[in-house]
């Protein structure tokens, strides 16, 4: 691991140069073509919601989006998703790093997080902090599946109730 870099970019500041990069790396670990990328981004990103991504050489290695306003019986809560690595760079920390880089920024914002994974990525995640949790009252526009797990990273112990879709 080598000199990369850490870029936080809101949607609204996006690119067009920046976008066709994040679409190209996102077809890249999902192979579903860049105009269904670019269909999922406009429907589901909004202006404040913030690509984070680490770039070595100009090419994004890791990726992630925080989705902001995820309403539930807490304030400030962001949803963390599309964490990913390139195939040729797992394996080397660059997951971790998204990761811790991401729970810093939003601990100075005093957010908390939650995200979806798959149960071959539990260990993972409780690695970087987060804990699994049982979403009440949850409400998404999309479908889950019986192998997704809701995971979590507080500020502060609490108790979640998640209310609305996100």
């Amino acid at each position: 691991m080598k000199n990369f870099r850490i870029n936080f970019l809101a949607h609204k500041d996006i690119t067009k140069k920046d976008l066709t990069s994040i679409l190209r790396f996102k077809d890249n670990v999902w192979s579903y073509g860049i105009e269904s990328q670019f269909s999922w981004i406009k429907k589901n990103i909004s202006n404040n919601d913030i690509h984070v991504y680490i770039s070595q050489k100009r090419e994004i290695v890791a990726y992630a989006n925080l989705i902001d306003g995820v309403s539930t019986n807490l304030n400030n809560l962001v949803g963390i998703g599309n964490i990913s690595v390139l195939e040729k760079f797992r394996g080397n920390g660059y997951g971790s790093i998204l990761i811790k880089i991401i729970l810093f920024y939003l601990k100075t914002h005093k957010k908390d997080a939650i995200l979806i994974c798959k149960k071959n990525l539990i260990s993972f995640y409780k690695k970087n902090g987060f804990k699994v949790i049982k979403p009440l009252n949850l409400h998404l526009n999309f479908p889950v599946s019986d192998d997704n797990y809701f995971m979590a990273n507080f500020i502060s112990p609490q108790i979640v109730e998640l209310s609305k879709t996100f």
